[in-house]
Formats: structure tokens, sequence, C-alpha cells
């Protein structure tokens, strides 16, 4: 696991965001299909995704603040835009997927992913 977590931590500061948003969204949703004896409906997706997101983003800035002490006020954004992409994309696919022991894992691909690919576009747009 300490070999994961500075595989990740190099990864950049959104990847790990992601990752972290991801988890906390994979983990509550989790705990909604355990309630939920059928799947939601399409049209309760964005707010299921954007409400958990909104808990992600929080716990992402709550770790990366105080915690690891990494975070500085040009990651506030960035951070919300990566937890918002990952909660909608997570929340989707769990949906389709209707796994709940898989949740975590899809949120930390689906959030590791959308980190990764916002940090290499922001640095794309900052050489041109």
């Amino acid at each position: 696991m300490n070999a994961f977590w500075r595989w990740l931590t190099a990864q950049g500061k959104c990847a790990l965001a992601g990752a972290l948003a991801g988890i906390v969204v994979g983990f509550l949703f989790e705990m909604l299909q355990f309630t939920q004896p059928v799947r939601f409906a399409a049209a309760d997706l964005p707010q299921i995704g954007l409400l958990l997101g909104l808990a992600g983003w929080l716990t992402v800035l709550l770790f990366l603040g105080l915690i690891a002490g990494q975070a500085d006020w040009t990651m506030v954004l960035p951070s919300f835009v990566t937890s918002a992409i990952t909660a909608l994309l997570t929340v989707v696919v769990d949906n389709a997927l209707w796994q709940p022991a898989a949740s975590v894992f899809v949120g930390l691909i689906a959030g590791f992913l959308v980190g990764r690919t916002l940090c290499w576009a922001c640095q794309q747009s900052v050489q041109e």
C-alpha cells in the first residue's frame, strides 16, 4: 500500500484529488446501493452525483489541506471540477454495474483517470 501511495502522489495533485474523491463517492454510493433495492433512475443520477461530488471535494480539501499539507488556493477550483466529473462518472458506471462491492474501486479508477487527464490537459495548455 505504501508503494501505491507513493506512486499515486507522484502522478500529480489532480490525480490524487480525483482518486480521493472517487473513493469517497464510490463508498457513499455503495451505501446508497445497499439501501436501494433497485437501480436509480437516469434522471436522478446527476443530482446524486453532484451531491456526492461535493462530499468528495470537501474530503479532498480536508485531506490535502489539513492532513497532507499539500493544498493551496490554486487547487480549490481544479479539485472541484475533478471531483464533480469523477462523481458523475462514478455514479453512472456504478449504477450501470450495480455491484456495490466494486463501487470504491470504480471510483478510484475513474477519479484517477479524470484527474490525470485534466492534469495533462492543463499542462498542455500552459505549454502552448
